[in-house]
């Protein structure tokens, strides 16, 4: 199928091709358009991460949002588990120039900032993050080539020389079982045959609410409480927490995981892909609204609408 408006060039994919290159292909400069053109896409497939092949499977309308439109969700309006992964980032590269902190949450009393502040100061104080021996990388950008001229990219939190280390904030046992991990970790270990196995770090955040003798509380004290309750019983918050080591995470070795199936995994959705590009076939899978986690996009798709208080576009 070709784009309804595109129109004929002899020297690029159309004449609304924007050449751009801090992209995988240009943009689209058509009036009222914006995201990546999807002609030069059919000749230059996009590059696919283990989290955009899911989103592919999980809900074609995901992947074409993400991906292809560029809609991209406002720092404030992520989700927690994403705000604690930059922040812990930032904590473990202290020479970071600058802070997410406000832009992640520009209301610094919020309940939800106070639970990642207490957090935080857990780990610190439970020394949970090794200095020794220190990662060869933190948030490692990699590539991996599976096929002529298609690679699967991704990041790494924590890198190290024989090992990789994931590190989850979440309420639910998912990042605990082989089958929900396999397609990132397997990823990962493609990167290097001598990763010998991941740990995968799952951070519960404290559900403390404010009721009964805590309903007048303040975020101060609201903190502090979720701070003590972490420094109290560490192993409720930090999976499998060994206070002796000072550590805590599920191992995974890397024997546990077939390779070939992932690969070959991602050869099939790669081909599906370009099939739905050619054929405009990005539709929605209301089945993935709700599951496992509330999906970025339902707004756009129960409204018909890109907010601009909630949403970005990056292309």
């Amino acid at each position: 199928m070709t784009c309804d408006k595109k129109i004929k060039s002899k020297t690029k994919p159309c004449l609304h091709y924007n050449p751009n290159p801090d992209t995988p292909v240009g943009k689209c400069s058509a009036p009222g358009e914006f995201g990546l053109c999807i002609e030069a896409i059919k000749k230059h497939p996009l590059p696919i991460s283990h989290s955009s092949l899911h989103k592919f499977i999980s809900c074609r309308m995901s992947y074409y949002l993400s991906k292809i439109k560029g809609v991209t969700t406002k720092a404030h309006k992520l989700s927690d588990p994403v705000k604690m992964g930059i922040l812990i980032d930032e904590y473990l590269n202290p020479n970071k120039k600058e802070s997410s902190h406000e832009k992640l949450y520009p209301d610094s009393n919020s309940f939800s900032y106070r639970k990642v502040l207490a957090t935080i100061r857990a780990i610190k104080m439970l020394e949970i993050f090794p200095t020794i021996p220190k990662p060869v990388g933190t948030q490692v950008k990699v590539e991996i080539k599976i096929d002529e001229g298609q690679v699967v990219t991704g990041v790494i939190d924590r890198l190290y020389p024989d090992h990789f280390v994931e590190t989850k904030y979440s309420s639910s046992d998912y990042y605990t079982k082989k089958q929900f991990i396999k397609s990132q970790v397997a990823t990962y270990f493609l990167v290097d045959e001598g990763l010998k196995y991941v740990i995968m770090e799952i951070i519960k955040p404290p559900a403390l609410k404010s009721t009964g003798q805590f309903k007048e509380e303040t975020a101060d004290e609201y903190e502090e409480r979720c701070y003590q309750a972490m420094l109290t019983k560490p192993s409720a918050f930090f999976h499998k927490y060994d206070k002796e080591n000072k550590n805590f995470g599920v191992v995974f070795e890397r024997s546990e995981f077939d390779f070939d199936k992932i690969i070959e995994r991602y050869k099939q959705v790669l081909k599906e892909i370009r099939v739905a590009t050619e054929d405009n076939a990005f539709y929605e899978n209301e089945d993935s609204c709700l599951q496992p986690f509330e999906c970025e996009y339902l707004p756009i798709c129960e409204t018909g609408w890109i907010s601009d208080s909630l949403y970005e576009k990056r292309f």
